[in-house]
């Protein structure tokens, strides 16, 4: 068989791989490259070195690893990431239903033929896929009991008692009660569209659990201005505030101990009033944080991840919204 050239060298040859591209979005589509070119040959394995697109992204640190020397040769053969993909009797219920007693965000619904044919669910970081079901094509929702599902779903949460209560208000059957076993405090839940949920929370060092508890310090406000520069102008006048370079349209205070920014009506994060003052504090424990906002009757209303860390949008009891982030490395102040 004659040799098939391969693309991805090309691309690291003439440089045309951005130093920012993401890892595993390159792993991925190197694996579904090599795929269809194994298809096209007629085989039926394939092995295929990693190596070349992740140092072309600029990060090996998952594919050698002295420390484990068969990871490299696992890696070559088989998928990094495992995402349950369930199928329901009522997609648009389910939705819904794990929105509001799961504390759910979901994204990229696709319709199929008057059904849900795909969305992607995330429960603070926990990812699944999710469809309506299609007999037809051998894609068969559990009974509606959890009497006829052969696969449970594993997932740890911050708090298990407000989880569990929660699940149960919204009609989820608790197989087995909450109980302390191998480092974990779980349950055994069956929710209303049949799927087999073991949850649970691990056992932490109280004093450790407290040191993540400690009281959120505000980490980043910003300012609205109609005109940014002329708003450092002034403020550098009267507040002496000094500045650092524009950047997306905004500017950064560098003198103050409390990090700063002033930032236009419009930017790529979405749309301001002029005066208006958006708060960041800080979140030791960030999944700890949002579970115990949703205990506290608040809502997640969006969570995000930036370079700079992972952050959410919030509303308190009385709808007033606040912002948590847990800073990046290097973004901590």
């Amino acid at each position: 068989m004659t040799d098939i050239p391969d693309p991805f060298e090309g691309l690291v040859e003439f440089d045309i791989v951005d130093e920012h591209v993401d890892a595993d979005f390159a792993l991925r589509l190197r694996q579904r490259v090599q795929r269809g070119l194994d298809a096209a040959a007629g085989l039926r394995t394939a092995r295929f070195d990693l190596r070349g697109v992740a140092r072309a992204a600029g990060t090996t640190s998952n594919i050698d690893n002295p420390a484990n020397p068969g990871l490299t040769e696992r890696i070559s053969t088989m998928a990094q990431v495992i995402t349950p993909y369930i199928c329901v009797h009522d997609a648009t219920a389910a939705i819904e239903w794990y929105q509001e007693f799961f504390g759910a965000n979901v994204s990229n619904v696709i319709p199929w033929d008057g059904r849900v044919g795909h969305a992607e669910v995330d429960i603070s970081g926990a990812r699944f896929y999710l469809s309506d079901q299609a007999p037809d094509l051998g894609v068969v929702a559990p009974e509606r009991d959890g009497s006829q599902t052969s696969v449970s779903i594993v997932l740890q949460v911050a708090v298990v008692d407000e989880f569990v209560a929660r699940a149960e208000r919204g009609g989820a059957v608790v197989q087995r009660p909450i109980e302390e076993a191998h480092g974990s405090r779980s349950a055994w839940i069956v929710d209303p569209f049949g799927h087999r949920w073991n949850v649970g929370t691990p056992v932490y060092d109280e004093q450790a659990m407290a040191s993540r508890r400690g009281p959120s310090e505000p980490y980043y406000m910003t300012l609205t201005s109609p005109d940014v520069e002329r708003a450092a102008a002034f403020y550098g006048a009267v507040l002496g505030w000094e500045f650092s370079g524009p950047q997306g349209g905004g500017r950064h205070v560098e003198n103050t101990e409390m990090p700063i920014g002033l930032r236009p009506t419009t930017n790529d994060f979405g749309t301001t009033e002029p005066g208006e003052i958006a708060m960041w504090f800080t979140a030791r424990d960030f999944d700890d944080a949002l579970e115990r906002v949703r205990v506290a009757g608040g809502t997640v209303v969006e969570s995000n991840n930036w370079d700079s860390g992972r952050e959410a949008v919030c509303e308190d009891d009385q709808g007033v919204a606040f912002k948590l982030s847990e800073p990046a490395p290097g973004y901590d102040r």
